[in-house]
């Protein structure tokens, strides 16, 4: 598993604090990411590279800090 870059997304992307990622499944994880992306706007018949990922994450953060 890509531990570090699955926590990055979770606390990162979802805002999850580390105790509420290391408890949920990989079910939980996984529809969490999904309706994340769907709120979004990613459609949901594609399927995210890690690269489209991690570059929607870098996304998120900069407007966070921005705003």
């Amino acid at each position: 598993m890509p531990w570090p870059d699955l926590m990055k997304s979770a606390l990162g992307f979802l805002g999850w604090s580390p105790a509420v990622f290391w408890e949920a499944t990989m079910y939980e994880y996984t529809a969490a990411i999904e309706g994340m992306m769907m709120a979004k706007g990613v459609k949901q018949d594609q399927t995210m590279s890690r690269n489209e990922l991690l570059d929607l994450l870098a996304k998120e953060q900069r407007a966070t800090k921005a705003g």
